[in-house]
């Protein structure tokens, strides 16, 4: 499938993992900058533009768009959500008993929650964006 195919396919998903959808659109990136490297403007820009609210996105365009080389950034950038460890540090520094907040959509907070399995949730949606962390 050709790269800019799998971009438009990768923008049209709705309630992905955020870091999955990330490493996913690495890739075709990678392979954008390979092509073409004022491409990435345009791709990144429609991405952010079609999932404001995911941070692995957004962190992802910016790591790839100041970048002297785009193809190594990406790959870089797919290895670093692929082995991100912020979820088992927050599960092992979150004390018992603990009241947590999470403003936006809290996918490394669920994943965290999920892992301590003791820990009691009060989940409030109000924008109808965390149906995979319930």
């Amino acid at each position: 499938m050709h790269p800019l195919e799998r971009l438009r396919y990768a923008a049209r998903i709705e309630g992905a993992d955020p870091a999955l959808l990330a490493r996913e659109v690495a890739a075709s990136l990678a392979e954008i900058a390979e092509e073409d490297v004022a491409g990435l403007v345009p791709a990144c820009r429609r991405l952010v533009d079609r999932h404001p609210a995911d941070g692995p996105l957004w962190w992802l365009s910016a790591r790839l768009l100041a970048s002297p080389d785009p193809l190594d950034e990406a790959r870089e950038a797919a290895a670093a959500l692929t082995h991100d460890p912020t979820a088992e540090r927050l599960a092992a520094a979150l004390p018992e008993e603990v009241t947590l907040v999470a403003v936006g959509w809290p996918d490394v907070a669920g994943e965290a929650l999920r892992r301590r399995g003791d820990v009691e949730v009060l989940l409030v949606d109000s924008g109808g964006e965390a149906d995979g962390l319930g």
